[in-house]
């Protein structure tokens, strides 16, 4: 039996000797009669070691895997938030008018105290020029109130005044009476025109009724005349009958040779002519049963003239009776502006006269408090006009940016803002700020959702801050003044933050309670703007 010789094996050998070995010694104490198994062999000193660094390794391994899963998972501490403006305000005019003039554009920088826009200022302008020259004159009465001392030159330019103030009253006083009898001829002269012209018409209506109404009974055919009217004219022969048509035809055409004739001609004329019933060439009667009386052409053509004239007479009357209205009025103007005249050289005349009074006498102390007085008012005046006209230019309440222009030049706007655009795409601005994480309140919203007014123009501010929100689980390790990591998702850029404000008033985010947390950062990434979405890791 030979002695088997230990040989010592290093590294990973090690164990497989020992297995071998093990292995071995079993089937040899099986072949083996009487043999008892051999003592057990302890591990090498280095499958020891190896071990220890397995175990090390697998617990590295686990660490790096739990930090790998939290890092892709986001962690806890990681939250998205907004770029938002550190302030926000929209601006219209204080006083309701139309925009004159928009001095700026969407995206312009502008400082605080610029001018952006412009009202119409015509009229405020106007009142404030008035209201400074009546406290010229007002302060200008205390000082000669204050320091009455008049000189010889003053004193006569005073006298000069007055007399010039009494000769413009005499002259309007005078205009006023000449007005008055000037104004009086041409109402009679128009109303004797209308007497004329209604008086022409009487005449020629007399004419007519005298002369052609005989003709238009005459034309009926139930007037026919009996045998013994017909019999009385039978002894005319043809020849007289003859020249009596031809004298009344001279008569008719004398009238119809100018018929627009007016006055004593005319009616003289229009009288002349002879009426059936004296005519002796007028048509008579025929016996019974013969045919019907019928009127001459020529008589017929002469009534007709004459309701052709009395036509233009009542044309003519109510020419005449249109130029007396006219007349009327124009003569109430020129008294009017007569008496104006008068009026204004009165109070020219009363105001020198006081000038000269005041100048001349010493002042009361009752009449230096009233002038006073109405010097202090005046310059109130002033400084309400100067007001109203300052509040017609828009300016900058802040160093910002302009985020919208809500409306055109020409627009009519007010405390209530301008009319908003509200077709496709039209932008409404709101007081809040440009962007917010948080759905509003129910019930609530812009005022330009719902009555269609936008302000004029909406500025923001340059400075930013970053609103995240924070679930309930992770609100309660936040504390104000803690630090912060934030990344601009759009610039790949991550700053440093600090924790400004932590809201206590949950958000209800879709069944999720969450606290909107505010942080200040202290440098921006060039080009961070606002509404840029961020990242939020807290330290």
């Amino acid at each position: 039996m030979t002695s088997k010789v230990p040989v010592r094996v290093r590294g990973m050998n090690a164990a497989a000797a020992v297995n071998d070995d093990s292995a071995g010694g079993g089937s040899t104490g099986d072949t083996r009669t009487g043999a008892g198994p051999e003592p057990h062999r302890r591990l090498p000193h280095a499958s020891m070691r190896q071990l220890l660094v397995a175990v090390a390794l697998l617990i590295v391994g686990v660490v790096l895997a739990r930090f790998t899963l939290t890092e892709v998972t986001g962690g806890p501490t990681g939250f998205a938030g907004t770029v938002e403006s550190q302030s926000s305000v929209s601006l219209d005019f204080t006083q309701t008018g139309r925009v004159s003039q928009i001095l700026v554009t969407t995206g312009q920088t502008v400082t605080k105290g610029q001018s952006l826009a412009t009202l119409d200022q015509s009229y405020a302008a106007a009142g404030l020029q008035d209201a400074e020259a009546v406290l010229a004159a007002d302060q200008t009465v205390v000082k000669s109130l204050q320091a009455p001392t008049l000189s010889a030159a003053g004193r006569q330019q005073l006298e000069l005044q007055v007399d010039a103030a009494n000769q413009q009253l005499a002259g309007a006083q005078q205009a006023s009476q000449d007005a008055v009898a000037q104004a009086g001829t041409q109402i009679a002269q128009a109303r004797q025109t209308v007497d004329s012209a209604q008086a022409t018409l009487r005449a020629d209506t007399a004419q007519y009724g005298s002369a052609c109404t005989a003709m238009a009974s005459a034309a009926r055919p139930d007037t026919t005349v009996r045998s013994s009217a017909a019999n009385s004219g039978s002894g005319q022969d043809d020849a007289s009958q003859g020249d009596a048509s031809r004298g009344a035809s001279s008569q008719v055409n004398s009238g119809q040779g100018n018929p627009n004739q007016r006055g004593a001609g005319h009616g003289a004329a229009v009288r002349s002519a002879p009426g059936p019933a004296s005519d002796p060439a007028a048509p008579q009667a025929t016996p019974q049963g013969g045919p019907q009386a019928t009127p001459t052409p020529s008589l017929e053509q002469y009534c007709l003239n004459l309701q052709s004239q009395l036509q233009k007479d009542s044309a003519a009357i109510g020419s005449a009776t249109a130029a007396l209205a006219n007349t009327r009025a124009d003569a109430e103007q020129l008294q009017d502006t007569a008496a104006h005249a008068a009026s204004s050289a009165g109070s020219a005349l009363a105001l020198s006269q006081n000038q000269e009074a005041v100048a001349t006498a010493p002042a009361s102390a009752s009449q230096l408090s009233t002038a006073q007085a109405d010097a202090a008012a005046a310059q109130t005046t002033v400084d309400q006009d100067r007001q109203n006209l300052a509040a017609l230019t828009l300016v900058s309440p802040i160093d910002g940016v302009v985020a919208d222009v809500g409306g055109i030049v020409g627009d009519l706007d007010g405390t209530g803002g301008v009319h908003g655009f509200s077709g496709p795409g039209a932008a409404q601005a709101t007081s809040g700020p440009a962007f917010s994480l948080f759905p509003p309140d129910s019930g609530t919203g812009s005022s330009s959702s719902t009555t269609g007014q936008q302000p004029l123009i909406w500025l923001v501010s340059p400075q930013k801050y970053v609103l995240a929100q924070v679930s309930e689980d992770e609100i309660a390790k936040l504390r104000t003044g803690g630090s912060a990591r934030v990344t601009v998702n759009a610039l790949g850029r991550s700053v440093d933050a600090t924790v400004a404000q932590i809201s206590p008033i949950p958000v209800d985010q879709n069944g999720s309670v969450e606290y909107p947390v505010r942080l200040s950062v202290r440098s921006w990434p060039q080009g961070t703007m606002t509404g840029m979405s961020t990242d939020v890791v807290f330290r």
